[in-house]
């Protein structure tokens, strides 16, 4: 397992009484997550970030240690590392060629002691920075409800530090002929590698593209989802919503070179069973995955992700379901599943498929402006070809 060590500076003394307490959880998160047997420093400042005041307008900001590699060093030690078939399959689709001409990938050290290209401890040495705007108003709230106007602590650090862990971007822009990690695995469409500042999306194996990545030209950073994409870690954050690991999340970090343990992250519902009755099970705030043979009715309660088993099972979702992904959703055949909605959120079935967007490979319900359903690997051609998969409810 990872061991991540804190390091509070002392700007941190006059820091509310739940930071400690958010930064510690957020520290047992990652340790748990990634288990690459690697330790880390990183500095924590309150309104400062390695004795920077925090830029006007940004919420946290971060810097990591790191050295530059060439792309063949850099890919070379990723394939050593590989662990999964999902790695196997990201590094499959890197080309033998050098794509950005001579290019240096700056890997923050985080990365290259889980790689393999430094050690996996070096004492006495600071891996990132982490600062927080000390102007702005947080809610630490491990169950996910977040105050209005307020913004997610957790999530916050979250995203700052899988930065420091290597999830960044640059594509030879702010730095001419420097990239970041995550530029591997950035594809303006199946088979189009992305080199350039410019729209592109996240893929693992360079075909099926998961998640649209920030296009820098229009603000922000490189390695962020794009703004469009709501309550995922890895995305912005907005007051009074919260945001969570995605199994998109969980790819990229794997991609980038960690050994990641994705159900380390979500506490599973107990799934209850009944003979005369479908078995349940919910999600708050986590997963629920039901189990058995007999159909299923699944609650997503708010901000979860839920999975089936292939036997006619139905997920309901409230009238607020915040940030909710659905997992082995079965779309056709006689044995499909069933998404039912709030009457609160739509008139009739077709409202919903309105409301419907793809991104990637996947169809999104747009539930509100903040809240939406993802169901991974499922299409809205698909949804409407069998539009008996959506439902109301009272």
């Amino acid at each position: 397992m990872m061991d991540i060590q804190i390091s509070y500076d002392a700007s941190t003394t006059s820091a509310p009484s739940w930071f400690k307490s958010a930064v510690a959880y957020v520290v047992a998160q990652y340790d748990a997550l990634i288990t690459n047997p690697i330790s880390l420093t990183i500095a924590m400042g309150w309104g400062e970030e390695n004795g920077a005041a925090i830029k006007a307008g940004t919420l946290a900001q971060n810097q990591s240690s790191g050295t530059y590699l060439s792309y063949a060093a850099f890919t070379a030690a990723l394939k050593n590392s590989a662990t999964t078939g999902t790695d196997q399959a990201a590094y499959a689709a890197l080309p033998a060629a050098d794509p950005t001409n001579g290019g240096q990938f700056y890997v923050p050290l985080a990365l290259q002691k889980a790689i393999g290209t430094q050690p996996g401890s070096t004492p006495g040495t600071v891996d990132g920075y982490v600062g927080l705007d000390s102007s702005r108003q947080y809610t630490f709230s491990p169950g996910g409800q977040i105050a209005a106007g307020t913004y997610d602590v957790i999530s916050v650090l979250e995203h700052e530090f899988s930065e420091v862990f290597g999830r960044v971007g640059y594509l030879g822009g702010s730095t001419p002929n420097v990239y970041g990690p995550a530029d591997l695995f950035r594809y303006t469409g199946a088979g189009q590698r992305d080199t350039t500042p410019g729209a592109g999306s996240f893929s693992v194996d360079g075909q099926t593209m998961l998640q649209a990545f920030n296009n820098p030209l229009g603000g922000g950073d490189v390695a962020d989802w794009a703004s469009s994409v709501y309550g995922d870690t890895f995305g912005d954050t907005t007051a009074g919503l919260a945001s969570h690991f995605s199994s998109t999340d969980y790819a990229l970090l794997d991609v980038l070179g960690y050994s990641v343990n994705g159900q380390a992250m979500a506490a599973t519902a107990t799934s209850l069973s009944a003979a005369a009755a479908p078995a349940a099970a919910s999600a708050d705030g986590g997963s629920a995955t039901a189990t058995g043979s007999s159909p299923h009715r699944i609650v997503a309660s708010y901000d979860g992700e839920v999975s089936g088993t292939g036997n006619a099972d139905t997920f309901v979702f409230r009238a607020h379901p915040g940030q909710a992904w659905v997992q082995d959703f079965q779309a056709l055949g006689a044995d499909h599943d069933v998404l039912s909605f709030s009457k609160q959120n739509f008139s009739s079935v077709a409202d919903i498929l309105r409301h419907t967007t793809m991104s990637g490979g996947d169809a999104v319900v747009h539930v509100s402006t903040t809240e939406s359903v993802e169901i991974f690997g499922v299409t809205k051609a698909q949804l409407r070809q069998n539009m008996s998969t959506l439902s109301l409810h009272a």
